[in-house]
């Protein structure tokens, strides 16, 4: 997982959502620049631009539903 430039809390979460689905993902879009984020139609204000969002794929939907339901 790559966390660069993402903010502790957030590294912590995902780390630990990993652990609880038991299973892995890969994070698509992490921390981004101004220009990143206009380039990618992102949002302004977007949680990305401070480290406090990120974007993650998975291999089935029957993991992604193992993630998310970590995440709660």
């Amino acid at each position: 997982m790559d966390t660069e430039n993402l903010k502790p809390e957030l590294v912590e979460k995902l780390t630990r959502a990993e652990l609880i689905a038991g299973t892995g993902f890969s994070i698509t879009s992490g921390f981004r620049t101004e220009e990143e984020n206009v380039k990618v139609g992102g949002v302004n204000g977007s949680s990305h631009l401070t480290g406090e969002a990120a974007d993650i794929a998975c291999t089935n939907s029957m993991r992604r539903m193992r993630i998310v339901q970590a995440l709660l």
